[in-house]
């Protein structure tokens, strides 16, 4: 979740530069939002609102991990979002996949009944992972430095070459010093995306001795760090007792846990857990 985080900062503040990324002519006509999907409690990443057009909306995914179900979850919160809004214009579905690993495992969302296809739901794909730097810089745009580490680069030369993008943003004029800072910071979130090992001390070196957690979106970014630390030991401690009662866990069921970013519902979960005496019982919780 702390990736969707990240993402979703950058579009809500570089939101045009994006669309320019993903070939979107128009994207000057569109502004950045983010909804919840009440009846399934799910947040977009970010939905594109054409200011002229009323009834066109572009709806970008993030995903940065595996998960073969992402279509069906796109598709289901496409779908509340339109019902809500009453909103029965043009969408244009893009799940942006940072590894074209990611890409290959997601099950494209087909139902199937008596030989008879009933629904096909195929959004636009971008895999970053396979985009060389050389194609964003194409673009002319600044706002699109923080993506470069997402790039088809190896981490060796994102260490020995972030201190050039830095320097390009820093010397960019048409820049204030409240924007280069937030572009810097965003620079330095992606990094450690890529770098997960760096501290924050790491990366304010490699971005030429700035300093992140001076800034408000450097904050933001470190207390995402934190929160996915948190998340991240929580699944941790539900797996572990998991095991502990009932042997080994079916991969299904761990992938179900590892996709779960909600705090609370993880520690509802861990209060359920302790009360179970059958592994089947938890999949009824998890549905």
């Amino acid at each position: 979740m702390a990736t969707d985080k990240l993402f979703h900062l950058y579009s809500m503040q570089y939101g045009k530069s994006l669309l320019k990324l993903l070939d979107i002519k128009d994207y000057k006509d569109y502004k950045a939002a983010s909804y919840t999907v009440k009846d399934i409690e799910r947040r977009s990443d970010v939905v594109f609102e054409n200011q002229r057009g009323k009834e066109r909306a572009i709806w970008v995914e993030f995903q940065g991990y595996r998960d073969e179900f992402v279509f069906y979850r796109l598709n289901i919160a496409i779908n509340m979002y339109c019902q809500e809004r009453d909103f029965v214009g043009e969408i244009m579905p893009i799940v942006i996949f940072l590894k074209h690993s990611y890409h290959k495992a997601a099950r494209m969302l087909v139902y199937h009944f008596q030989k008879r296809q009933y629904l096909f739901f195929e959004p636009e794909v971008i895999v970053l992972g396979n985009k060389s730097i050389k194609e964003l810089k194409e673009l002319k745009d600044v706002h699109l430095i923080p993506l470069y580490p997402l790039c088809d680069i190896l981490q060796d030369e994102i260490k020995v070459q972030s201190s050039g993008w830095a320097e390009e943003i820093k010397q960019t004029d048409q820049l204030s010093i409240h924007e280069k800072n937030n572009i810097l910071s965003l620079l330095g979130g992606f990094i450690s995306h890529r770098i997960k090992k760096l501290t924050l001390k790491d990366i304010n070196k490699l971005l030429g001795d700035f300093k992140m957690e001076d800034t408000q979106v450097g904050k933001d970014l470190i207390e995402i760090g934190l929160e996915k630390g948190i998340e991240k030991g929580k699944r941790q401690t539900l797996l572990s007792l998991l095991s502990y009662k009932f042997g080994k866990i079916p991969k299904p069921i761990i992938n179900h846990i590892n996709s779960i970013s909600d705090n609370k519902k993880l520690d509802d979960l861990a209060l359920k857990i302790i009360e179970l005496t059958e592994l089947d019982q938890l999949k009824n919780l998890l549905n």
